[in-house]
């Protein structure tokens, strides 16, 4: 072979091996860029998680009341911010659910308009449950009997609770999503509940239809003492009420009553001020000495009497409500009544194949008609 072929065949190898060398350099220097650019998104990613979580939690937003406009969009908000007095706001945790069905424009409002985003507020300390938006704090006790009109709404909630069912002339229930379930003669029923209540931050009694010397209020009393919450709906059957004693007292009328709605808060929700509510409850409470309860909705002949009323007892709170099916101008109460509310959960969830998934969570207090402690979970995401 002569010298020339050697040489060529030589030279055509080397450049192969060459190629080879400068291909593998390439393709790792090319891996190498891409690895710290993803790095770097991961980075600004992580940054831009946390400080959207911490403007969230410590910003009141622009306007700082905009969860209070009358006509409520958001482009009439530069910036969403959850800021109350000294936590989050409940008000505003409200407002956000009513605008966040424009997924799209809420990013851009919230400055995540490069990412998707999951926000979720849930129970701290107690359980670590979604916080739902009324004012029946999880975990719920629900005394029912002769009648069980707040059980389609509690069932639904997503709450969780347990069922007591006293005795009476309905047969015995669909127990729903209730955790655990107890049943028994009235008195047996509601009184177990109460020495239970350890178990429960909020007692919802439900036309219990027995005697009020037969109820154990002594622990009625504790529990509201410790700070409990008890939403009483009263039933035209009752000759008295299990509540009495607790600071207002009730008379029943021979007829219905309507109401006036007096007031909104966290309690009455999708009504007005001024709206005239058909109402087919007798009871009415009143107060005695001087006692200021919060009014919502009040008798339409006699402001100085309620359909619809929360006061406070010890460290605990009571909400009566006289017809929990009554007619807000075409609203039904059950949508207008904030008791079990809705899950505080906004946003999309992450699909199974996202890329870049950053929760970050800040612990405060929910300020609404109690402050609740929470964790608030932002969660950014990419596809």
């Amino acid at each position: 072979m002569k010298k020339s072929q050697i040489f060529s065949l030589d030279f055509v190898f080397s450049m192969v091996v060459l190629v080879l060398i400068l291909s593998i350099l390439g393709s790792t220097w090319l891996n190498l860029q891409n690895s710290l650019a993803q790095q770097e998104n991961r980075r600004r990613a992580v940054e831009n998680s946390a400080a959207a979580t911490d403007f969230l939690v410590s910003s009141q937003g622009f306007p700082e009341d905009w969860q209070n406009s009358a006509n409520l969009s958001l482009s009439s908000v530069s910036n969403i911010g959850l800021k109350g007095t000294k936590g989050v706001s409940l008000a505003k945790l409200l407002a956000l659910a009513n605008v966040s069905t424009d997924y799209y424009a809420l990013k851009d409002k919230m400055g995540l308009a490069k990412y998707h985003f999951r926000l979720v507020v849930s129970e701290n300390f107690s359980n670590s449950s979604v916080m739902l938006s009324g004012i029946a704090r999880q975990p719920v006790a629900y005394f029912a009997s002769d009648s069980r009109v707040f059980f389609n709404a509690l069932t639904v909630s997503g709450e969780v609770w347990d069922y007591y069912w006293g005795q009476g002339v309905l047969g015995a229930p669909n127990w729903g999503s209730s955790r655990n379930q107890y049943s028994g003669v009235k008195d047996a029923a509601f009184n177990q509940m109460l020495a239970s209540q350890d178990s429960y931050n909020t007692i919802v009694v439900e036309s219990p239809e027995f005697p009020y010397a037969d109820a154990n209020a002594t622990l009625l009393k504790q529990f509201l003492e410790k700070g409990g919450t008890v939403v009483y709906l009263a039933g035209n059957g009752e000759s008295e009420l299990l509540v009495q004693n607790l600071g207002l007292n009730f008379r029943k009328s021979g007829l219905s009553v309507d109401g006036v709605v007096q007031k909104k808060g966290f309690f009455l929700q999708n009504s007005s001020v001024g709206a005239n509510v058909s109402s087919g409850g007798r009871w009415v409470a009143f107060s005695p000495n001087g006692l200021a309860p919060e009014i919502f909705v009040s008798n339409s002949t006699n402001s100085s009497e309620a359909l619809a009323v929360s006061w406070n007892y010890g460290l605990g709170k009571v909400y009566f409500i006289s017809d929990f099916q009554a007619d807000f101008n075409g609203i039904p109460g059950e949508n207008v009544f904030n008791v079990v509310g809705w899950k505080l959960e906004y946003g999309v969830a992450p699909y199974a194949n996202a890329s870049f998934v950053f929760p970050q969570t800040r612990f405060s207090f929910v300020e609404g008609d109690r402050r609740i402690p929470a964790a608030i979970t932002l969660v950014l995401w990419n596809d």
